[in-house]
Formats: structure tokens, C-alpha cells, sequence
């Protein structure tokens, strides 16, 4: 994304996908109902792939493979091919426009959803934010939802925002519609046969770091766990499919020995060898609640015990440092 607004449009039409992919049941039918918009809004009469592909693309903040276009275009029956051009042969009679009314009522909801998000951070924070912090945090709220890695600022206080919020069922489901639409569209982004979409071939093995690994577990807070739960469901949901398990979820020794070493500090913290960093959201998540040394020692086996029961085990066959 080039900046917030574009990032704030892409979470509104992930949405709009998500809400036509209910109603359809079909990925090319969603994407029929995008380029039909986008077709009749614009006047278009004749164009090629390449140009309505781009404009779908830019027009909605996607990265729809050509692939998909072409044949989510053989779904609208007032156009016809010849040579690679596709022209509008025929009227079209009534322009539906349900994506753009879509796209707006979820962008007013996103924009109540962000300003509710700034008061809570200038309560917490007893401060005014001005249009820089603004702008940051918004950023960092949309990184969150698209589960890109560049959404630090504020992160604690996000968190907390989704954990003052987890109660409010239309909170809730105005974000999982956001949520459940970067899901879908991530499948499609990188698979040319929407066929397959939700299916795998080939065994595969992800190696997850000790940062996942503390999201698994809820220790950097509700909405990395539920991002993460988003991850796991998918290779679940793969691995149910097949006749075996394809997707299989490890981490290096180095990544236990880190993790040792985390739990170490904890208990040296809890003795009163260290100081707690306010800004550790996974140091303060484990050694809360915790008097003795002993009571992080429990800690740290109800955590290898929960990524054993979950088929995430240490490969101790593999080691990536020199």
C-alpha cells in the first residue's frame, strides 16, 4: 500500500468481497460483480486483459492475476472476445451498484471503527493526537487487519482497543468480515485455478520464529493470537482435506533455545534480578500473575505442552545459523 487512504480502501473492498462472497458462493462471481461495476461506471465499450485488469486492480487496491479477470469476465453476458478485445455488444440494462454501495457503508463503519480507536488511545494515553500520530496509527491498524509486518506503532495499545472490544458482537463482525476477506483474497492473489483455491499438493514445512510462536500463545496480545488462529485454521483446514499431512509446523532449535532463554529472564524478573520493560507485551504477559520462579517454570510447560498438543514441534534436524 502507498499510504493510509489506500490502505483504508483495500480493507474497505476485502470487506465488500467477503460480504458478495456470502451471497455467491462463488470467487469468480465476486469478481464478476467488481469488473461489471467497473465496466458500466466507467463507459468502457472495448478493451483488453491487460487494461481492465489494471483497472480493476487500481480501481479497488487488489492484485487480481490476469488469469482470474479473464475468465471472471465470461460471467457477464453483454461481452464478447475476438482477437483478445472485449467489447459490450449488447446494453447493459441495469448497472448494479452494490460494490460501491458496499464499499461506502464499510468505509463510514472502518472510519467510526478508527475514530472510536483514537479516543481510546488518547484516554489511555491522556493526550491529544495530532494528524502525524493519526495517520501512523491508522496505518498500523490497517497493517494489522492485512497481516502485513510494518504495523508497530501503538501496537499495545491496538491490542488493547480489540481486547476492550472483544464483547461487542457488531465490533466483532464488521472486523472478522474485514479479516475473513484478506483470507479469501490471499488465496486467490497467488492462485490462477480459483479451483484449487483452499487446496494443496505437496507436502510443505513452515518454520516458525519465537515472535509467531508468543502470537500462538497469546502473549503479544488478542489480536496477533487471532491473526495467527486465521494462519492455523487455513493449514488445518488443508491438512483435513488431504489423506495426509501436508503442512507441517516447526521451529529450529535456536528458536527453543531463545524461548529458554525469554522464560529465564522472567524468572530473574520475578526474583527481582530485573526490571519489567513497560514496553515488553510478551515479558509482561508471561510473568504476570506470577510470584515464584516455580510459577514461570509452569508457564513455560503449559506453553511447549500447548504447541505439542497443536502438532508444532521443534526439528531438531535443522539448524539455519552457522
Amino acid at each position: 500500500m502507498d499510504n493510509k487512504n489506500e490502505e483504508s480502501k483495500c480493507l474497505a473492498s476485502l470487506a465488500v468481497f467477503r460480504e458478495l462472497y456470502n451471497k455467491q458462493k462463488d470467487v469468480y462471481g465476486v469478481i464478476s460483480a467488481f469488473l461489471n461495476e467497473i465496466i458500466s461506471s466507467n463507459g468502457m465499450k472495448q478493451f483488453n486483459i491487460t487494461e481492465v485488469t489494471n483497472l480493476l486492480n487500481s480501481t479497488f487496491d487488489f492484485l487480481i492475476p490476469e488469469a482470474v479477470v479473464r475468465t471472471s469476465l465470461g460471467r457477464l453476458d453483454y461481452l464478447e472476445k475476438e482477437q483478445g478485445v472485449y467489447t459490450v455488444f449488447k446494453p447493459i440494462n441495469s448497472v448494479n451498484r452494490e460494490v460501491t454501495t458496499l464499499q461506502k457503508e464499510i468505509k463510514r463503519n472502518n472510519d467510526v471503527i478508527i475514530e472510536n480507536l483514537f479516543d481510546f488511545i488518547q484516554t489511555e494515553k491522556k493526550i491529544l493526537l495530532n494528524e502525524t500520530e493519526r495517520n501512523k496509527i491508522e496505518h498500523s491498524f490497517c497493517s494489522f487487519l492485512l497481516d502485513n509486518a510494518n504495523g508497530e506503532y501503538c501496537a499495545e495499545f491496538i491490542s488493547a482497543f480489540f481486547v476492550e472490544n472483544k464483547n461487542d458482537l457488531e465490533f466483532r463482525k464488521k472486523i472478522n468480515t474485514i479479516r475473513e476477506g484478506v483470507v479469501l483474497y490471499s488465496g486467490l492473489k497467488y492462485n490462477n485455478n480459483l479451483n484449487d483455491l483452499g487446496s494443496w499438493k505437496t507436502e510443505l514445512t513452515i518454520y516458525l520464529d519465537t515472535e509467531i510462536l508468543f502470537h500462538f500463545a497469546g502473549y503479544n496480545g488478542e489480536i496477533y493470537k487471532a491473526l495467527f488462529s486465521d494462519f492455523y485454521n487455513y493449514v488445518k483446514e488443508i491438512n483435513r482435506k488431504s489423506t495426509k499431512k501436508l503442512i507441517h509446523l516447526k521451529y529450529l532449535t535456536d528458536v527453543k533455545i531463545e524461548i529458554d532463554g525469554f522464560f529465564t529472564k522472567a524468572k530473574y524478573i520475578v526474583e527481582g534480578k530485573e526490571r519489567l520493560s513497560p514496553k515488553g507485551t510478551a515479558m509482561n504477559s508471561i510473568v504476570e500473575g506470577c510470584r515464584e520462579p516455580s510459577d514461570i517454570e509452569d508457564k513455560k510447560s503449559d506453553f511447549f505442552l500447548l504447541l505439542k498438543t497443536n502438532g508444532i514441534g521443534e526439528d531438531e534436524t535443522k539448524n539455519f545459523i552457522d
